[in-house]
């Protein structure tokens, strides 16, 4: 089975079936509509239910969340484990959410971006379920000034700086296989 590519204009996304039983959601601004008017949540979470439907799945591998203001509808659309608010059965489930430090680190974050921030520092903070792709010397502050030990949760990190490509900071897998 071969990987498949859909774009889900509604969410700003593409949806990617990596042909073993998992798929991935990538928000970008690229897969966006400049047509969309400004409320294309409940758009955008039927169409995943329609993907995720006919491909025999509940919920999504992973979602990763490629720069600021990508992912506007994120509280309408996903199951949320940071708050109760979020977790409605018609929601989406995450396994695993990737996201840029920067955003992580964007302290006046705002509608969807602070969503994602409050979502992926409650996953660093259980150990599982996030992976942060940062320049390490930046973000280490920053995480351990949240209450994340770092040093116990270098796994959900992965040094980007200035390499071009993935370098692990530790030997450790994600959560989820590659």
């Amino acid at each position: 089975m071969g990987v498949k590519i859909d774009i889900i204009a509604a969410a700003g996304a593409f949806l990617i079936d990596i042909g073993d039983g998992r798929s991935s959601l990538v928000y970008s601004k690229e897969a966006s509509s400049p047509d969309l008017d400004t409320d294309g949540g409940p758009e955008a979470m039927t169409e995943l239910h329609r993907h995720l439907k006919k491909s025999g799945r509940d919920g999504l591998a992973t979602v990763c969340i490629t720069e600021r203001n990508a992912c506007r509808h994120f509280g309408d659309v996903f199951w949320l484990r940071h708050s109760a608010a979020y977790q409605a059965p018609d929601r989406i489930r995450i396994d695993e959410l990737r996201v840029p430090a920067s955003l992580l680190m964007e302290e006046d974050a705002r509608d969807g971006d602070e969503l994602v921030r409050r979502e992926a520092l409650f996953r660093l903070r259980q150990g599982k379920g996030v992976l942060v792709f940062c320049g390490v010397p930046s973000v280490r502050a920053w995480v351990d000034r949240h209450g994340v030990d770092f040093d116990r949760n270098q796994h959900l990190f992965v040094d980007m700086a200035g390499t071009g490509g993935r370098n692990r900071i530790a030997d450790t897998p994600t959560s989820l296989p590659h």
